[in-house]
């Protein structure tokens, strides 16, 4: 069961109408425009100066409720974000720097918290990697421990929860159950035998159109790993790539858009020899066949 409650359109007619009109637009300028964070945040600081003029104008006292809006008004892209709630969730794992293992955040309170050192062994009875895992930081004025290389992974239900509120994706996933009428024509890569003869949990076909009464999903995974600095033989040995997840039931017009791609992008290690990538079985579902009971 995925709780769909928090997913659904965020409600901002409570805002303070100048105050997100110059959220809004500087968001935009950063997603349409491709500004910077650097112009946005210079954009998002003039706006703060420009209201504060307003407010003092002619040796006018602002109203309490004038000087805490001014006050919490972002000057930083990620807040401004943030406050109209469109970033994705993400989980931040802490990637060894030696072997390239990771390791999921446990809460403690408030703060996520990680292992000092990496416990990864290339055999039963060989000796642990130890490395660090994490180092000092400081974070809205206390000091905590983070990962010294951290990998950033958006969080599976989050992501399936967002797409189900989107207006007229339920439709369109569940008319990606169906198979082609025509046994004799492939109009898209799940009227395939691959996925038309795959059979769920209970031994009967997974994708069986409307016969059901939960939503089933079907996934492709696409994991890439790749030396950036071009495999030459005397070049540095590093790796990085991508792991991307696209939902078979979207039609080939929507499937590859980038809202609805389930997918990171791997950190650069550097190593002698042969070691492990990033393990690709924490960062996605333990299962590539999802069923959400609607």
């Amino acid at each position: 069961m995925v709780p769909l409650d928090s997913y659904f359109a965020t409600n901002l007619r409570g805002k303070h109408t100048p105050s997100l009109s110059a959220i809004l637009n500087v968001v935009a300028q950063n997603l349409f425009g491709h500004s910077t964070r650097t112009w946005c945040n210079a954009n998002l600081r003039s706006y703060k100066l420009f209201w504060e003029e307003m407010m003092t104008e002619g040796g006018r006292t602002p109203s309490t409720r004038d000087t805490k809006l001014h006050h919490n008004f972002p000057t930083d892209l990620r807040t401004a974000r943030q406050s109209i709630q469109i970033e994705p969730d993400v989980v931040k794992y802490a990637a060894c720097p030696a072997c390239c293992n990771i390791y999921p955040p446990k809460k403690s309170g408030k703060v996520m918290e990680w292992p000092t050192e990496c416990v990864w062994r290339r055999f039963p009875h060989s000796q642990p990697c130890g490395e660090p895992l994490v180092k000092s930081a400081i974070e809205g004025g206390e000091s905590v421990r983070v990962p010294i290389c951290p990998f950033e992974v958006q969080d599976f239900d989050s992501f399936i929860g967002r797409l189900l509120c989107r207006p007229g994706y339920e439709k369109i996933l569940d008319e990606g159950t169906v198979f082609s009428l025509q046994p004799d024509e492939l109009t898209d890569i799940k009227d395939g035998s691959a996925i038309h003869d795959m059979k769920g949990p209970d031994g009967k076909p997974f994708l069986d159109g409307f016969k059901r009464n939960e939503l089933r999903l079907a996934w492709s995974l696409s994991v890439d790993w790749f030396n950036p600095f071009h495999n030459k033989q005397a070049g540095k040995s590093a790796s990085c790539g991508s792991i991307a997840m696209l939902l078979l039931n979207l039609p080939p017009s929507l499937r590859n858009k980038p809202e609805n791609v389930l997918g990171g992008v791997g950190h650069c290690f550097a190593w002698q020899g042969t070691r492990p990538c990033v393990n690709c079985s924490s960062l996605c579902p333990n299962f590539i066949l999802t069923e959400l009971t609607l």
